[in-house]
């Protein structure tokens, strides 16, 4: 009976491990120690006109290292997302992870009234499909003047559907299975007319983005290698 039991918990442990270590291997964190990684710093014209130039890289002032950044605009051209499509950061299957970054500003954001910024992930292969982070995971631009991590579980309820980009019918668990966008985006409060781009003098700056495991998962690799170490001494 004891050795079945052994042997019981040591399957359950190495089930749990192979499960975190699938999660951990899609994880994916952009250090920007030497370029860019193909980010962009979007920008809207009041005009209707947009345009679309890369992110300003450092190679230094980082954390640390690197780091990209937008320069804020006014009125009339106002900085909306810092971001990255799949093509050049396959970020893979986020399911079970939480997204963070490092962010901080040298300025002042003045406009829009309320705001704030959220971390957006979504598709656009058969229909725009995107999403932005709740209030409770998103946070006031001017508030970080010195380098401050942001993170949120990727999941439904910590998420808002991105109103007049939702042509699609892909539902949140189906667009972080397969990203095609990501990153975040500037804005006031965040609903169907919502006022995108921020204005002021100053850049934002962000480092690190990207996917880790929720602290549930770390916890199933712990508990996955703790039943390992006690198979392994009952055995001897």
């Amino acid at each position: 009976m004891k050795r079945s039991m052994i042997v019981l918990v040591g399957v359950v442990a190495v089930m749990l491990a192979v499960t975190v270590y699938q999660a951990m291997a899609t994880t994916y964190v952009e250090t920007f120690s030497s370029n860019n990684a193909g980010w962009e710093a979007a920008t809207v014209n009041d005009g209707g006109g947009s345009t679309y130039p890369a992110a300003t890289w450092q190679a230094t002032g980082g954390n640390p290292d690197g780091n990209i950044s937008g320069t804020l605009g006014t009125s009339a051209d106002r900085l909306y997302t810092l971001d990255c499509s799949y093509n050049t950061a396959p970020y893979g299957d986020m399911t079970g992870l939480k997204l963070t970054v490092d962010y901080k500003i040298d300025g002042t954001v003045t406009g829009p009234v309320g705001h704030t910024v959220r971390f957006y992930v979504g598709t656009y292969s058969g229909g725009n499909n995107y999403f932005v982070s709740n209030d409770t995971y998103s946070w006031d631009p001017n508030a970080d003047t010195a380098w401050t991590t942001h993170q949120v579980d990727l999941v439904a309820t910590n998420f808002l559907q991105w109103s007049n980009q939702s042509a699609g019918n892909k539902t949140f668990a189906q667009v972080i299975a397969a990203p095609e966008d990501m990153g975040l985006v500037f804005a006031d409060g965040f609903t169907s007319n919502s006022t995108l781009g921020f204005t002021g003098s100053g850049t934002v700056h962000i480092d690190n983005f990207g996917t880790i495991p929720e602290p549930a998962t770390l916890g199933l690799l712990a508990l996955g290698g703790a039943g390992l170490l006690a198979r392994r001494r009952r055995g001897k």
